[in-house]
């Protein structure tokens, strides 16, 4: 059971909410979590969510 609970945290705070550019500190609360080092492990950046992000910066300078 706390197998499925850790996963369920990690899909949550990756694909949710950092895919949905939320606050990491928003996603530390929805967690439950008292500070956002903890937040970190199991919010991690997808290969997605860096595409998007790198195609944000490369829209500033074209």
């Amino acid at each position: 059971m706390i197998t499925i609970l850790h996963s369920a945290r990690h899909t949550f705070a990756t694909t949710v909410t950092l895919g949905n550019n939320l606050n990491i500190k928003v996603i530390s609360k929805m967690i439950g979590h008292t500070n956002t080092r903890m937040t970190e492990n199991y919010a991690r950046a997808s290969e997605k969510l860096i595409s998007n992000e790198m195609s944000k910066i490369q829209g500033m300078y074209q």
